[in-house]
């Protein structure tokens, strides 16, 4: 009869327990076959094998740590550890493996039995899980909208980092309470009312669509929302999951009414423009164009220009050779240059209109222009208005060469006339010769306005050179002075003496001066009063200029004459010609220069010339 022991292996060989017997020094004694089988290795193998080697390194520390600390404790008989095994076929096995110390009556002392169980199927769908939910949560995190997921009962289970961020809840603070917190009314009385018409009928509106809501944050204040929500079957009965993803939409609307906007300014800017605009595609198809070309064209609209070849208008006097300019101006404006050129257009009544056109690529990046800008401005009646100011200023060049050869043709007799009658009235009476004065007077006036005639309507030829601000003004003074001081008017100049040179014809620069100063004098003397003053300054201007001014505190201007105040023959003086303003402005003009009736200083007329110097500062 075989021995009991014997019999127990055996017995112990048949079952599906995983037994094993250790040493004091924790090495194998005994181990049944399931044992073996599930360690990996054949059993008369691993006896005498210390059971840390069968366990996988990671876990070893921790298993000779737990097994060092229950050995002396008496209180403790049995011992469970979950470990990772080491299998030589290299396979992921885990156990739980449970040591017991051997109290049986006349078994040798410091035996322990070790029972294994297999837990590799749950401990690597444990694993596995934990690894699912911590790349959930990490995802979670990760998200920039937020997200929540709620039961049946709109319990909030889970919540997104980023609900933070969007709605002042922290995520813990979240999860339990009810998603109506979220919700403003009446959607938040109303919400555990929606889920269990949904729950009992199986209607909904909002599930698996994209729905733009008011929302609430924590703090109580509302913005613009689009949710999301979506159902999650959970497996084993787990009931049903609703996954809501909630998007701050304020941004996205405040940039749809701000683009809603400038197009709307844009579309107003395009329809309003009155030149022809057309937006072209690099088939030369018209995409779009204002309500310009349709009246140019005499259409209703311009919908039905849409889609059109720009070959196939009816505005094109040639249709034939339309084609091959358009390929042309198109294989121009490709290589980012602008077209511009100037033709014949037919308008909807078959006229002939002289256009102005441009054709530009509109490029959003490096690449091949994606459009083309057409724009046709009709400059028909400009065309005709400069032709007709071209032809007045030939008229008017013509009338100004016939009464120059008038004017000097007269002016021989008259000064003939004139010395004549100063002659004679020498020779008569007093009353005889004052008649004779009084006609020889008119004559002198009549002569001095046919010099200044000629001296308008001639061109200037002008001798220019360099010379002082100072010396300029000098000249002028001293030539009108002795007729200043005859009237008792004090002439003052006080010009800085860091004023930079200037280049003109000195003749006539200085004329102008003295037909300003003469206009002062009898400005002053018009208004019957003995003396007076006229005050000349200068000072540098701007770009490279000096400014000069001269001042009288005579009557002024009267504002109704500014506007025509240097036309020719147009005078407020009862004895004035109308000529020597005329003349100070052409011959400013002819020196790049201007003068301008400026703010008096003493309280009559200021005019202010505006000079180039010799050296212009460098831009």
């Amino acid at each position: 009869m075989p021995s009991y022991d014997k019999m127990l292996e055996r017995l112990l060989d048949k079952t599906d327990q995983h037994v094993a017997v250790l040493d004091a020094d924790g090495r194998f004694v005994w181990l049944n076959r399931p044992a073996a089988t599930f360690l990996g290795r054949p059993a008369e193998d691993l006896v005498g094998v210390e059971i840390i080697e069968v366990i996988h390194a990671s876990d070893r520390e921790r298993v000779r740590n737990a097994i060092l600390s229950w050995i002396p404790d008496e209180a403790e008989s049995r011992l469970a550890l979950d470990v990772r095994l080491d299998r030589c076929d290299g396979q992921e096995s885990y156990g739980r493996w449970s040591l017991v110390r051997n109290e049986a009556p006349g078994q040798q002392n410091g035996m322990f039995a070790s029972y294994i169980q297999d837990i590799t199927d749950s401990t690597v769908l444990t694993q596995r899980l934990a690894r699912s939910e911590s790349r959930m949560r990490s995802v979670l995190s990760g998200l920039l909208d937020g997200v929540v997921t709620i039961d049946v009962k709109g319990t909030i289970q889970s919540a997104s980092k980023s609900m933070h961020r969007i709605f002042g809840w922290d995520p813990v603070e979240l999860i339990g309470r009810n998603v109506n917190v979220l919700m403003p009314e009446p959607h938040h009385s109303n919400h555990d009312e929606y889920l269990a018409k949904y729950a009992s009928t199986g209607e909904t509106w909002i599930l698996n669509t994209v729905r733009q809501f008011d929302v609430v944050r924590k703090d109580g204040s509302r913005f613009p929302c689009e949710l999301s929500v979506s159902r999650v079957d959970v497996p084993d009965g787990g009931g049903a999951v609703f996954c809501g993803v909630l998007r701050d939409a304020t941004d996205r609307i405040l940039a749809a009414r701000e683009l809603e906007a400038s197009e709307r300014r844009f579309r107003a800017m395009f329809e309003q423009e009155h030149q022809l605009v057309l937006l072209v595609g690099p088939d030369q198809r018209i995409v779009e164009c204002n309500p310009a070309v349709s009246r140019f064209l005499g259409l209703e609209s311009q919908d039905s220009l849409r889609g059109s070849s720009l070959s196939d208008l009816a505005w094109w006097p040639d249709p034939s050779g339309a084609t091959a300019t358009l390929e042309d101006w198109f294989r121009r404006a490709s290589k980012a240059h602008t077209v511009e050129a100037d033709l014949e257009l037919l308008d909807g009544f078959g006229t002939l209109r002289v256009a102005d056109l441009s054709l530009k690529p509109v490029q959003f990046d490096e690449n091949s222009p994606e459009y083309f800008l057409l724009e046709v401005r009709d400059i028909t009646d400009v065309r005709r208005s400069q032709q007709r100011e071209t032809n007045l200023l030939r008229t008017l060049a013509q009338l100004g060469e016939s009464a120059a050869v008038l004017a000097h043709e007269i002016k021989n007799p008259i000064t003939s006339i004139h010395v004549a009658l100063r002659a004679v009235a020498h020779q008569l009476g007093q009353d005889e010769r004052e008649a004779l004065e009084d006609m020889a007077s008119r004559l002198q006036a009549l002569e001095t306005t046919l010099h200044r005639t000629l001296s308008f309507t001639k061109p200037f030829d002008l001798n220019p050179g360099s010379f002082s601000v100072e010396a300029w003004i000098e000249d002028a003074v001293q030539q009108m002075l002795p007729e200043a001081e005859l009237s008792g008017i004090r002439i003052d100049v006080d010009v800085e003496e860091s004023l930079s040179l200037v280049r003109a014809d000195r003749h006539f620069a200085v004329e102008l001066v003295v037909n300003l100063i003469r206009n002062a004098i009898d400005a002053i003397q018009s208004t019957n009063t003995k003396g007076g003053r006229i005050q000349i300054s200068g000072e540098t201007g701007d770009a490279g200029t000096i400014r000069l001014h001269v001042d009288d505190d005579g009557p002024g201007i009267d504002p109704a004459r500014r506007h025509d105040l240097f036309r020719p023959f147009v005078t407020g003086k009862p004895q004035g010609t109308g000529i020597g303003l005329a003349v100070c402005r052409k011959i400013a003009e002819e020196h790049d220069a201007e003068i301008e009736v400026g703010q008096p200083a003493l309280g009559g007329a200021r005019f202010t010339l505006t000079w180039p110097t010799v050296v212009r500062p460098s831009a």
